[in-house]
Order: C-alpha cells, then sequence, then structure tokens
C-alpha cells in the first residue's frame, strides 16, 4: 500500500519573513500587508526583495526565478515616511499630510528622490510611491533646500501655494516656481520704497503718496523705483 506524507499536501504557516531563516517549499510568510508562498527552498536573504525578484543563476539575460510568489494581497499602513528604511509593495505611509502606497520594494533615500510623482524630469522608472488619498497639510513659510510632497500649503510673501510636484526646493521660490500653483492670493505691506532692496511679487510699497504693487521679484536701484516691476 503506497504511503503519503500529508505534509505535501499543507501549507505551513510561518509567521512575519525574517533574514536567515531557512524556508521550505509551500511555506507562507507575511510581508506587511501581504501574504506570499513559498516556491523555492532557500535561506532567505538580508532583504525579502532580493528573494522576490530572485533570478536563475548564470542564466543570462537574467531569467526571473523568485522563491515567492504572492498568495494574498493587502495593505499596511506603516506611519510616517522616514529615511534609510526599507518598503515593500503595498506599504502605506504618511507623508506631509497625504498618504502613498509603495509600487516598488526599496530602501528610502529622500522622498523627491524616490517618489518624482508626475514629475517629467525622472524617468517613471524611478517612482517607488504613488499617490493614494490627498491631503492638504499647510507648513507655514515656504524655506529653500527643504523636500516638498504633493499637495502641500506654504505661505510665501502673503500668497498661500500649494504643491503640484515632489521636489526639493532651490534657494529662492523663484527657483522651482512651476512646482507650485496659487492656493490664496494675498499681499505682503513693506511700507515705503527703498533702495538697493529685494522686492519680490504682490510686494505692496508706498512710493510718492501712491501705493504700488510688485509684479516681479527683483533689486530696486539706487535712484529710483522701477515703474516696469511695480503696479
Amino acid at each position: 500500500m503506497a504511503e503519503f506524507s500529508l505534509d505535501r499536501f499543507k501549507f505551513r504557516w510561518k509567521g512575519d519573513w525574517t533574514t536567515g531563516e531557512p524556508y521550505r517549499r509551500d511555506d507562507i510568510i507575511r510581508v506587511g500587508g501581504k501574504s506570499y508562498v513559498c516556491l523555492i527552498a532557500h535561506t532567505s536573504s538580508a532583504l525579502f526583495r532580493t528573494d522576490l525578484l530572485a533570478t536563475l543563476p548564470g542564466s543570462n539575460p537574467p531569467v526571473p526565478q523568485p522563491k515567492w510568489v504572492v498568495m494574498t494581497s493587502g495593505r499596511t499602513f506603516l506611519g510616517d515616511w522616514a529615511t534609510a528604511t526599507v518598503y515593500n509593495k503595498g506599504d502605506i505611509i504618511n507623508y506631509q499630510g497625504s498618504l502613498y502606497t509603495c509600487k516598488n520594494s526599496h530602501t528610502s533615500t529622500t522622498f523627491p528622490a524616490d517618489a518624482p510623482t508626475i514629475d517629467e524630469s525622472v524617468p517613471i522608472s524611478n517612482e517607488n510611491w504613488e499617490l493614494f488619498i490627498p491631503g492638504q497639510n499647510f507648513l507655514t513659510d515656504w524655506s529653500g533646500d527643504t523636500d516638498y510632497g504633493l499637495d502641500v500649503l506654504v505661505k510665501y510673501n502673503g500668497i498661500v501655494y500649494k504643491s503640484i510636484k515632489t521636489h526639493n526646493s532651490g534657494s529662492t521660490f523663484e527657483d522651482n516656481e512651476d512646482k507650485w500653483e496659487i492656493y490664496y492670493e494675498g499681499y505682503n505691506y513693506r511700507t515705503a520704497w527703498l533702495p538697493t532692496t529685494k522686492y519680490v511679487k504682490n510686494d505692496i510699497v508706498k512710493y510718492g503718496g501712491s501705493v504700488f504693487r510688485c509684479n516681479e521679484t527683483h533689486t530696486s536701484g539706487d535712484l529710483q523705483m522701477d515703474s516696469t516691476k511695480f503696479d
């Protein structure tokens, strides 16, 4: 009479995936909000994505030979995004008031580098995050050399702007003004016009008994107001 091993006909739940663990075919593990079934017996690598995206040794061009396959798909909220963190496909994070879903397993660097969403300057293949639920988080005044996500609000010279591209800000607002759109237009009163002074768009000054609004960022001259840069 033939003998059968029941172990060959059932899955084995192994809990959360861990590194350096010997896994057998049909083991089931959890990574984030997803469960995976082991296809090939192996000892797990330092990163899950190494085994998930494994290729046949010695193949040229590389032939996919994944050691895991998705069994059930779900999502896991991991809180605020952080740098130098391992994220897996399907993870959800919060960044500056908006929720993003991980598209590709990766180790985070900076958010604009990992998520150049709708930024035409970066190839779409580099995008590791996509917008899941937009939010509007007011981050007070705009500042230079700062990472900004989508839909965040900042104030610059009396105007509230909304970010329309993930980016790292330059040294001046005008360096990346194309990455913002006006959300609320206000004004900034600078009192009387002064020579050799930087004025930015929507500054309000008094000059010769009249009130003028700056229409172009510039540094004023030594003698008189440039009427082409004020209305």
